[in-house]
């Protein structure tokens, strides 16, 4: 297995992943019928981001959050959260970039 540090990963983006748990309307608990729900329940969010943090900050390698990826344009920067239309789709209302949430957020983490 080659490790980040041997192909010389300089920087790693972590997201906040509390809340993880919950359904996004209501803030109940998810239910994933049975078995989905011990994985999901069982799975210490919080743990493995301490750990990756801290053996990151070891190597030297930087993190930095992945927040405001998904609202901000990766042309020209600009944060506006009303500029994604669909639950897919963004569409910059200063320079008109127009591209899938995912693929801008990747680009911006880029």
């Amino acid at each position: 297995m080659v490790l980040p540090v041997e192909e010389g990963v300089a920087t790693i983006v972590v997201g906040d992943l509390s809340g993880i748990r919950e359904d996004d309307q209501n803030r109940e608990s998810k239910k994933w019928g049975k078995h989905g729900n011990l994985d999901l329940h069982s799975w210490a969010f919080d743990r493995f981001t301490e750990l990756l943090t801290y053996k990151a900050k070891i190597e030297g390698i930087t993190e930095v959050s992945e927040r405001d990826t998904l609202t901000s344009c990766s042309c020209c920067g600009r944060k506006r959260k009303a500029n994604r239309i669909e639950c897919g789709l963004y569409v910059c209302d200063e320079c008109g970039t127009t591209a899938n949430v995912d693929v801008k957020g990747a680009e911006n983490i880029r």
